[in-house]
């Protein structure tokens, strides 16, 4: 009976613990979803947003999507469980409940996904620097070779009256 009581103990420590992060993620999410609601007028009256800042702000975006999405499959999969979903007589490690499961593939497959149309933008970015870099480099030949020519022309023009 004791060991009993020390284990429940134990779990309503967790529990609050639990409780306690849960109380200060609500207060980050509040935070975020102010902070978003403040930028969003000042965006839509300049709609001034500059390619590289929303480059790296997709990166972020990408980046935080993605562990948020994680934690709330977490949470999903604890607060549906059941004690019928975790046999007592199993390690708790080893036994996911099916829907987290699911979610994870969900969450794994969207990731694929979004990383995939990330992948196919940078190569269509790259390659329209690379096709950029070669046109100045065909301008830079094309005007050495003119420089090169007024240079001839001009020596020409200089012997040529160096003579007379």
């Amino acid at each position: 009976m004791l060991k009993r009581m020390k284990q429940l103990e134990q779990e309503r420590d967790v529990l609050y613990q639990g409780l306690e992060a849960v109380e200060r993620a609500r207060d980050w999410y509040r935070q975020e979803i102010e902070c978003v609601l403040k930028k969003m007028p000042y965006f839509s009256q300049t709609g001034a947003i500059f390619e590289y800042s929303t480059d790296a702000y997709q990166e972020r975006q990408n980046f935080q999507m993605s562990r948020i999405f994680e934690v709330n499959q977490h949470i999903a999969a604890l607060t549906e469980s059941t004690e019928k979903e975790f046999p007592s007589h199993m390690h708790l490690t080893l036994c996911q409940p099916a829907t987290f499961s699911r979610m994870q593939r969900d969450s794994t497959q969207s990731t694929i996904k979004k990383l995939k149309e990330q992948n196919k933008m940078l190569t269509q970015e790259v390659s329209k620097k690379s096709e950029y870099i070669t046109r100045l480099e065909r301008e830079k030949s094309s005007l050495i070779r003119e420089l090169f020519q007024a240079k001839t022309q001009h020596h020409q023009e200089v012997d040529y009256t160096a003579f007379i």
